[in-house]
């Protein structure tokens, strides 16, 4: 059973799944035929050749060069929103409450941890900055109320502070519509107006 087991590795590495449920995908395929696995074989092959990160606020997107099409039209915005993941983009941007740009941090730091640069992408983030500034008005940290997402909110402050000293844009995080232990990924669009309508500095 080598090969189901080795299978059933990769899928328990997938976010929020599971040894349990990884088993289940790889006897879910077992059961498919082979021309609907030599498909999902395809889609996934082609989904690496069209979908790549965006230049400008590093969200996976099929684009026509290299920035995403939001990215197109909020080139001048003067708010930047600063999410963990890409479906926390996904979720805010579906609750249409908020049409400025957005920077995906690519995940959160675990507390004390030595080498924050190579968990979340800082030196991207400080170069998008230094490119926009003359535009820039407000960074809002939109990380989820975990201990997790609070450690690295006061990081990325720490290193705004750091490397922006004299900068005229404010920094904000979302406002307590968002309960301790809150992933945004979940949270309702009512919970997200909230929280964006009552952010602190």
């Amino acid at each position: 059973m080598k090969d189901l087991d080795e299978l059933a590795k990769i899928f328990s590495h997938f976010p929020g799944i599971g040894e349990r449920q990884a088993r289940r995908f790889v006897y879910y395929l077992l059961k498919r035929d082979r021309a609907t696995l030599a498909e999902l074989t395809e889609r996934i092959m082609r989904l690496k050749e069209s979908v790549r990160e965006c230049s400008r606020c590093q969200k996976f997107s099929e684009m026509r060069d290299t920035m995403c099409d939001h990215c197109h039209v909020t080139l001048t915005s003067p708010t930047m929103m600063i999410v963990e993941k890409d479906s926390d983009l996904e979720t805010i941007k579906r609750a249409g409450v908020y049409d400025g740009s957005f920077f995906v941090l690519g995940g959160l730091v675990p507390i004390l941890d030595e080498a924050p640069e190579r968990r979340v992408r800082l030196l991207p983030l400080k170069k998008r900055i230094e490119s926009e500034s003359a535009t820039l008005s407000e960074i809002i940290l939109a990380l989820s109320f975990t201990r997790e997402g609070e450690y690295t909110d006061e990081l990325v402050r720490d290193y705004l502070r750091k490397h922006f000293p004299g900068a005229t844009f404010t920094v904000s995080s979302l406002g307590r519509g968002l309960s301790t232990g809150t992933e945004l990924e979940y949270a309702d669009t009512e919970t997200i107006k909230g929280a964006l309508l009552h952010r602190n500095s």
